[in-house]
């Protein structure tokens, strides 16, 4: 008995001795929080869903006693948000990676100490599909997330944005006319049916990110449409266009 307490006693300490090991190396490994260098970002203007491109502003600050060399400076948007591929411009700011279509890593000239700055801009566009995201997160949370990394990606700071605005269009049928019509002419024959679409929402719309559709009985076809909304930006408000 006294030989298997023994033994018992000898594993319980080489399984001290292994857990010790890996919390050392798990330490040396980590990423430091730093604040040596500070993180701004910017619209220029409002983002507007299903609409066009528009631009984001960054700037980032060594505000150490040190110079800061091999910075890298990784964007991350909100689902829906769409980087536009080699759109960066300014400061000497290049682009690495592209993560995905809503992230994007961006390598920055060195960063001299106690002030050395670098500002960058970046376009992107908000799909349609911010409209499934404002829906599950609210519109308080887009936000972009900025990460500053430095010394070979040991030490980093983050900044995540207010909420970003977005435009939201909202499109409604407000007029059908002769939606019952009857006439006692022999068929063949024509009619003229007014249909009106209205933007309510606060931001505009695009040609190409509207579509209709019209479902007639089988003796029913549309002969002409007039006039064509295919190069109509329907522009939102309270007393939007239609």
């Amino acid at each position: 008995m006294h030989q298997i307490f023994n033994f018992k006693k000898v594993v319980l300490s080489f399984s001290l001795l292994i857990i010790g090991f890996t919390a050392f190396v798990h330490q040396a490994h980590a990423q430091i929080i730093s604040s040596s260098v500070q993180i701004t970002s910017s619209n220029l203007h409002s983002f507007n869903a299903c609409g066009n491109a528009d631009t984001i502003r960054v700037t980032v600050t060594n505000v150490s006693s040190s110079a800061i060399n091999d910075c890298n400076v990784r964007v991350k948007m909100p689902s829906g948000f769409n980087y536009i591929n080699n759109s960066v411009f300014g400061g000497g700011v290049t682009q690495q990676t592209v993560v995905s279509s809503d992230s994007v890593i961006f390598s920055i000239p060195n960063l001299s100490a106690l002030g050395g700055n670098v500002t960058f801009n970046f376009t992107a566009k908000v799909s349609c599909d911010i409209l499934t995201y404002i829906q599950n997160f609210g519109s308080g949370n887009i936000k972009n997330r900025i990460d500053a990394f430095w010394n070979s990606n040991n030490f980093f700071n983050r900044l995540t944005t207010a909420a970003i605005p977005v435009l939201v269009p909202s499109v409604s049928v407000s007029m059908i006319t002769n939606q019952n019509y009857s006439s006692s002419a022999n068929p063949p024959f024509t009619f003229t049916r007014t249909i009106r679409i209205t933007n309510g929402g606060n931001g505009y719309l695009l040609p190409s990110s509207l579509k209709f559709l019209d479902e007639n009985t089988s003796n029913i076809s549309v002969q002409s449409v007039s006039p064509s909304y295919s190069n109509v930006v329907l522009n939102g408000g309270a007393n939007g266009d239609s």
